[in-house]
């Protein structure tokens, strides 16, 4: 049923049509007729709110718990994330609050909680999308930025929700929030309401009413950045997407460490992100996906990127802007090659689902000693990288920076903070090393040894070898073994390395996940001279280095956040990379 105000459009089906109490049946097949999803133009004038069919439904018989824990197991949940309070879901809870704030400031209106709770029959309604109604609401305005690049904006129920409330006074006075990916802070646009959970509704920006003054359409460059979740910010000017990746360092800290600047007053002002020297075309390795549907006819199936509204799949791509020009040369071929492997394939529901993983490598002819670069696929190929004057070869399968133009200016930045420490800093202790990248372009600034370790015994294969294709000396020089980081300290192979921790540097680059209290611990042991956090999620970062604080005050230790910066490795998409270096006070 469509319901036509000044304010929004409603549509379901005739199933969901027959919850209204008051509607006979056979009213309802003479208004929908023989479509299962017929729309009834109602003028607003004529619209009385006391209308059964309009402010009535039967009771579901689903308990408010039981809706709630549906919702929680069709959320998808990524096997990187979190399982504490940094989880996605809980940073989007307290960025949620926040924006309660800014529409208090905006609007004068003050908003709790519990007004924002959506309830039960909402959520199940708008569960599953065979059967969920198709509601748009014309104008909503973006108040909020979350660091996922979605934007927030915020609209009273009763804007959409009488029709499927059992009891009016619900919705009196309440409000939703809704979530609405490719929006900026001051656009008004126009959405589709999607699934909603316990805070929040997700949604699809149909059209930009009126463009927020930061917006600029002419600035994007790929015809598939509304329908690909690849990028969120190609209407951004860079300095504008800069500006909000510093806003999301700040805004870690205020939620994770908010102690920070009243135990480190020295600190100041932080967060500053370094721009990349290459806003496009840096990217090294693109992992395109597909579902191969029954219906499969060769060739015919896309491989691409998620489309922000989840129900429409996947959107098929030819060309990604931010891979590498050697990458998109060789998208097509690899797409038509994998097309011709699915054909050869038996339908396999419980295996339709597959991807490529192209990586951009350096090609060397080992008779004229010229190079160029090349795509490879697969998950077991041997990549070839330069890093500043350094070597690096991996299988494409481990992890590696994907946007080396931007790894110089890293490493410029910590050689900066080991030149200023007024210790000779001789040994350099390489933690969640992978396959070697910080330890082996910052061995010739320690006169000592380098010690990395890693979890994966394959990637320290690697980084052993990568070691002596730069010309250092294994193990006297540099040695890694493969370990886990929690009790690295304690290993036969460190103890007798040699290494003091007082004359050391820590280097930490752990996953999204963060470190541990375990590894936090045994470092407040170690002491080293001076600690460099690499994350590429300063929410777990800011979560480690409360922890830390926390320990070191148990020893009577003092370390001093001589700095927290980002830098911008992945330009146009919401991702930024921050770097913390801290150095122990005698």
């Amino acid at each position: 049923m469509l319901i036509a105000t000044d304010e929004l459009k409603l549509v379901m089906s005739f199933k969901q049509a027959r919850r209204f109490v008051g509607v006979p049946p056979s009213l309802l097949r003479r208004l929908l007729g023989s479509s299962s999803r017929t729309s009834i133009f109602v003028p607003r004038s004529s619209l009385n709110v006391t209308d059964k069919f309009v402010v009535q439904a039967r009771p579901s018989n689903k308990k408010p718990t039981d809706v709630r824990q549906m919702v929680k197991k069709v959320t998808k949940k990524s096997k990187k994330d979190t399982k504490d309070s940094t989880s996605r879901a809980n940073i989007l809870f307290y960025e949620i609050q926040d924006a309660l704030l800014k529409f208090k400031e905006k609007f004068g209106t003050s908003l709790s909680l519990s007004q924002i709770t959506i309830q039960p029959e909402l959520l199940e309604v708008f569960l599953f999308t065979r059967n969920r109604p198709l509601v748009e609401i014309p104008s909503v305005e973006i108040i909020y930025q979350t660091s996922e690049g979605h934007g927030l904006a915020i609209v009273p129920q009763s804007l959409y929700a009488t029709p499927f409330m059992e009891n009016q006074t619900d919705i009196f006075n309440s409000y939703t929030v809704i979530q609405v990916p490719k929006a900026i802070v001051g656009d008004k646009v126009s959405v589709k309401l999607l699934t909603h959970h316990d805070y929040y509704c997700e949604s699809e920006m149909l059209e930009i009413v009126k463009p927020s003054p930061k917006r600029n359409q002419k600035l994007i460059i790929c015809d598939k950045f509304e329908s690909c979740t690849g990028c969120q910010f190609q209407m951004l000017p860079y300095e504008e997407q800069l500006e909000h990746k510093s806003s999301i360092i700040s805004r870690a800290y205020k939620f994770f460490y908010p102690n920070l600047e009243k135990e480190q007053p020295q600190l100041g002002s932080f967060g500053v992100v370094t721009g990349s020297p290459m806003q496009y075309a840096y990217r090294n390795k693109l992992t395109p996906h597909y579902k191969r549907n029954k219906n499969y006819v060769e060739g015919k199936f896309d491989i691409g990127f998620i489309h922000p509204n989840p129900t429409k799949g996947i959107t098929d791509i030819d060309y990604c802007p931010i891979s590498s020009p050697t990458i998109n040369q060789s998208l097509q071929y690899f797409k038509r090659k994998q097309f011709e492997i699915e054909a050869a394939k038996e339908y396999n529901p419980r295996s339709n689902l597959g991807g490529l993983n192209l990586r951009e490598s350096v090609h060397v002819n080992a008779e004229t000693g010229s190079h160029k670069n090349i795509c490879l696929e697969g998950g077991k190929k041997i990549i070839t990288t330069l890093v500043e004057e350094n070597i690096f070869q991996y299988e494409s399968d481990l992890f590696f920076q994907i946007n080396p133009s931007i790894l110089p200016l890293v490493f410029d930045f910590i050689r900066y903070h080991l030149k200023q420490s007024e210790t000779k800093l001789q040994y350099l202790i390489d933690s969640y090393c992978g396959v070697g990248l910080f330890g082996i372009c910052l061995a010739n600034n320690f006169p000592g040894k380098v010690f990395g370790i890693e979890i994966d015994p394959n990637s320290i294969k690697y980084a052993t070898k990568n070691a002596k294709l730069n010309g250092l000396k294994v193990p006297d020089k540099i040695q890694f073994i493969d370990g886990d980081a929690e009790t690295m300290f304690s290993s036969p192979e460190f103890v007798n390395s040699g290494i003091v921790g007082e004359q050391s540097v820590v280097i930490m680059d752990p996953s999204r996940k963060g470190s541990t209290n375990l590894f936090l611990k045994q470092l407040v042991q170690l002491k080293p001279k001076m600690v460099v956090y690499v994350s590429c999620n300063v929410f777990t970062q800011a979560r480690d280095l409360a922890a830390f604080n926390t320990f070191l005050k148990a020893q009577n230790l003092n370390y001093v956040v001589k700095d927290i910066v980002g830098f911008d490795f992945f330009p146009q998409t919401r991702h930024v990379e921050t770097v913390a270096i801290l150095e122990l006070q005698e």
